[in-house]
């Protein structure tokens, strides 16, 4: 009898599973866990800020939400909105009526201490409140005490709470446009980068709702590479081939194949699932306690 080949997403998990109880796991949040509770994705927010800039008719809003960069788009609407733009951000964001899904839960549940979170919101805070876990929020400037046994939840890319005022929106340093991102690029030494690389190198990362083609992470992933580290990276995503047939499902498989060879480059190893609704139990199966 041929033997079975084993599930390689099981033993991703048996082993994530392992290095989470020794507290060597660090999860990278992107924005695909916010879009599944009700939140924008990019170009949803985009087309938002645009009409809070330029009102409903203008012919502008077609200029800042064409066929530019993404970082540039937001750039225009920053130039655009000047000290308004974070309110315009936070208010395209919480728009429209949004939920704590099973996957936030199953993030707050999972017993990973150190989350490096992406998204403006503070969905991950407000789970973990519900669930009575002790936690620090922390943006660019703040203190803490890096040695907290409880879950650190870093924002590098800044944070616009659901119950902020304004004064505190406003104050806010959020990374979004161009001329973030450059500073990113030409200060190595910025806190943003020190965090993500301090995960990258220190624990075993799993990248849940990003599509891994930021430039910012990739540049940080490449120069992981470069430093001799043996131990790898992990992204879940859903699989092209889910539910295709025929020609589409070979076409998908070609993706699949080149989407993994792109993350090798990286260190980084994906794992598929058939649904976004996997992910939920693929974390409760990682989880510590």
């Amino acid at each position: 009898m041929a033997k079975k080949k084993p599930n390689s997403n099981h033993h991703w998990q048996r082993h994530l599973s392992m290095l989470n109880r020794r507290g060597k796991v660090a999860l990278f949040v992107g924005a695909g866990v916010s879009v599944g509770c009700g939140l924008p994705d990019w170009e949803t927010l985009i087309r938002k800020v645009a009409t809070t800039a330029f009102g409903k008719n203008n012919s502008n809003i077609t200029r800042a939400t064409g066929h530019q960069s993404p970082l540039l788009r937001a750039r225009h609407l920053r130039n655009a909105l000047g000290s308004n733009f974070n309110q315009a951000v936070a208010d395209a964001l919480y728009s429209e009526p949004f939920e704590i899904t099973k996957t936030i839960h199953a993030i707050s549940e999972s017993g990973i201490r150190r989350i490096c979170c992406f998204n403006y919101d503070d969905l991950l805070e407000e789970s973990h409140k519900m669930s009575g876990d002790t936690f620090y929020s922390i943006v660019e400037g703040d203190r803490f005490n890096n040695n907290f046994r409880g879950t650190c939840i870093y924002h590098p890319h800044g944070l616009l709470s659901y119950s902020a005022d304004r004064a505190e929106i406003q104050r806010a340093k959020i990374i979004l446009g161009e001329q973030e991102y450059n500073s990113l690029y030409s200060n190595p030494y910025s806190w943003p980068n020190l965090i993500q690389l301090s995960l990258l190198t220190n624990y075993t990362c799993l990248f849940v709702g990003m599509s891994m083609q930021d430039p910012n992470i990739r540049r940080l992933l490449d120069a992981f590479c470069t430093m001799n580290f043996t131990h790898k990276h992990y992204a879940i995503f859903k699989s092209p081939r889910s539910g295709k047939s025929g020609e589409e499902r070979i076409t998908a498989s070609h993706s699949m194949e080149a989407m993994t060879k792109d993350l090798a480059s990286l260190s980084v190893a994906p794992i598929w699932v058939g649904s976004h609704d996997d992910i939920p139990q693929l974390l409760r199966s990682i989880r510590n306690r």
